[in-house]
């Protein structure tokens, strides 16, 4: 299965669509997510591919990256597709979507086609699934939002009587949010083009009918108003001044270095604001105006992000052992030249510093857990100050993918080791992993308390990662916790 998405904009003189992409597991693409470019000079558009493998770890993050106002393409492998796997394959990235950026636009394209009988019944499979798929979702909203109505309908005294009340103890603002918000929702159900495209790389009729309905689609003024409405010429310039020396190179941005790109840019404080929200809307960067500790900041080099957060994604022991050993011996590692064999020792290093570090890639592919000297060195070639790494782990953090062990906020470690856990690595049913690290808690506390086991439910409503960003949240209102798969 391939997903792949663009988001579109407009500016004065040039359209551009951005497209992202989630390729097949079978690829075998170590790098996972990249950024390229394309073009269509007759149209005057631009296409920047964001290529994002389909792994199950990255569906915590893919949610900061899914645009507004995007032509999303949903790739499937007719040849290994099976009408009993279409939750999985299909089903679940339409809740995806739909649950991040309703009202998306989405083709569904099938590759890999073979004879005609068994492709026109995978295709007719795959078309009659979705429609009954959005009619249940569909269905499941009214009635969520019908039981919203009638606890609307009590008092809120007599809603908290009872544990066992729908809504028991919501207030009425909120209610009335998430009656809004379902009711919303089943207005902006996806706009899912119909019938399925199949599409053989070895007939070139059939790439050239995908790029002609994909350039179709992308044109339609009613689909994609904003690609054929006129922005305003300083938010244009704002964005060039992102991407030119010297801030071009840095990974994030401060208020103190946008402010004066918005006056060159000839933007009051307020609009800068704005513009920078279009910005995050459309995919050219990332600005959570809503977050506290993020306000203040903006991640403008995605391509350099991107690649951290690949680092994150590795799974082969001898390639993070290998940046291990560059970041020691202070080497840069280009994406292109990491090899399982140059996971060797140089004659300079410590045997016994190789052999600590292969405790730490094996405590982190184990039990998700790494410490931020080593994360340091795992990101050498890319981050070299000290505050980038400190802004890079709270936007992880933010994320959901990962918390930090032991660190207590506004209280200095004393040159205690910290400690970050990533749950999506934990692979054993240990329930404290983090013991295995140095034979002690890493809480340094010894205590006996009772466990309370909270059972949540994230309906197709809800983006996916969202417990991992709940539970990140949540973190230093524990006092101890334990990630493990039972």
């Amino acid at each position: 299965m391939e997903n792949m998405l663009c988001s579109s904009e407009l500016a004065i003189d040039a359209k551009e669509v951005v497209e992202k992409c989630d390729v097949p597991k079978e690829h075998g693409n170590p790098n996972c997510f990249k950024v390229s470019a394309l073009a269509e000079a007759s149209l005057d558009l631009w296409f920047i591919v964001y290529d994002l493998v389909g792994d199950e770890s990255y569906e915590v993050i893919q949610p900061f990256f899914l645009s507004p106002g995007a032509l999303y393409v949903l790739v499937v492998n007719l040849a290994t597709y099976e009408p009993r796997c279409f939750p999985t394959t299909v089903g679940s990235f339409l809740h995806r979507v739909g649950a991040r950026v309703p009202h998306a636009v989405v083709c569904v394209v099938g590759t890999h086609a073979g004879g005609e009988r068994v492709l026109e019944e995978k295709c007719l499979d795959i078309h009659r699934q979705i429609a009954l798929q959005e009619k249940r979702d569909a269905q499941g909203l009214s009635c969520l939002a019908q039981v919203a109505d009638e606890a609307l309908a009590q008092d809120f005294e007599l809603r908290s009587a009872s544990p066992h009340a729908a809504y028991y103890g919501v207030s009425d603002k909120n209610l009335r949010r998430s009656k809004a918000h379902f009711q919303y929702l089943l207005n902006h159900r996806l706009q899912i083009l119909s019938p399925v495209l199949p599409v053989s790389c070895r007939d070139p009729h059939q790439l050239q009918r995908l790029r002609d309905k994909l350039l179709s689609v992308a044109e339609h003024q009613e689909i994609f108003l904003n690609l054929h409405g006129v922005l305003p010429r300083s938010w244009q310039v704002l964005e060039e001044l992102h991407f030119q020396p010297p801030q071009a190179q840095r990974l994030w941005l401060s208020w103190w270095d946008l402010a004066p790109l918005g006056l060159q840019a000839g933007l009051t404080e307020d609009r800068l604001q704005c513009a920078l929200s279009y910005l995050h809307e459309s995919g050219k960067l990332l600005y959570f105006e809503d977050s506290p500790a993020f306000k203040e900041r903006v991640f403008h080099n995605l391509t350099r992000l991107i690649d951290i957060l690949n680092v994150f994604f590795q799974r082969d022991a001898s390639l993070l052992l290998h940046k291990l050993l560059l970041g020691t011996s202070g080497e840069s590692e280009g994406e292109g030249d990491s090899s399982p064999g140059m996971a060797l020792p140089s004659l300079g290093q410590d045997l016994l510093q190789v052999t600590q570090f292969h405790h730490y890639v094996e405590g982190f592919l184990l039990h998700g857990l790494l410490p931020a000297h080593v994360i340091r060195l795992l990101l050498k070639p890319h981050i070299q100050a000290q505050q980038d790494l400190q802004m890079l782990l709270e936007l992880l953090e933010k994320m959901g993918l990962c918390y930090c062990l032991n660190k207590p906020k506004g209280k200095p470690l004393n040159g205690s080791t910290v400690w970050y856990k990533f749950p999506c690595y934990v692979q054993n049913e240990v329930p404290h992993a983090e013991a295995w690290i140095n034979g002690t808690n890493l809480a340094g506390q010894s205590f006996v308390a009772e466990q309370l086991q909270m059972e949540s439910n994230f309906p197709f409503t809800f983006p996916p990662g969202l417990f991992a960003r709940y539970s990140v949240q949540i973190n230093s209102h524990v006092v101890h916790r334990s990630d493990g798969k039972f």
